[in-house]
């Protein structure tokens, strides 16, 4: 079977190479085509391999065709362009409209910061007179007051509770609501 088809396969080739010789030697008998070699009696217009006028790479060099502008493409690509145009002027108008904010917003910024900072320094320097007011206050009997109020004796708020302090608590607070009084620690 399978040289039956090799057979059948190569009379198709041979029919198909036959069809073409006829149709080629049609053409040849019309003049349209002709086949063989060049001989020396064949004019090529003067071009010769080593002529220097003729560069094979020429066809090459070129870019391709010369493109053809046609005059949608011109209109197209001017429209175009002049959008381009209209976005970059718009971008550019909004970037200096941001920046005119944004140099407001930094000026009310800074006069917020000044008058924050000016109210802080203001409340920070009375509380340091009267701090310093208490600290050299020099009224008898009220050296246990000023030592309870240096003293933190809520003992949730305690930083370390590391040792129990109850005791020095209410020792100081005793002394603190009868400053004059002697006590008898046991």
């Amino acid at each position: 079977m399978e040289n039956f088809e090799v057979k059948q396969e190569s009379d198709s080739v041979a029919e198909f190479l036959n069809r073409e010789e006829k149709q080629l030697a049609e053409l040849n008998d019309i003049g349209g085509v002709t086949t063989g070699t060049v001989d020396e009696s064949t004019d090529l217009h003067g071009m010769d391999d080593d002529d220097s006028r003729f560069d094979r790479y020429d066809a090459l060099k070129e870019d391709g065709p010369p493109r053809i502008e046609t005059d949608k493409i011109r209109k197209w690509q001017e429209e175009q362009r002049q959008r381009l145009e209209a976005k970059d002027a718009e971008s550019e108008k909004r970037q200096k409209e941001w920046l005119q904010v944004a140099i407001l917003e930094l000026d009310d910024y800074k006069k917020h910061r000044e008058e924050q900072m000016g109210k802080t320094k203001k409340s920070n320097r009375q509380g340091e007179e009267i701090f310093i007011r208490e600290r050299d206050e020099k009224t008898p009997g009220g050296e246990w007051e000023r030592v309870c109020r240096l003293c933190d004796f809520n003992p949730k708020t305690s930083v370390r509770p590391a040792k129990d302090i109850s005791r020095l608590r209410s020792l100081l607070l005793q002394l603190k609501q009868t400053p004059n009084a002697s006590f008898v620690v046991a």
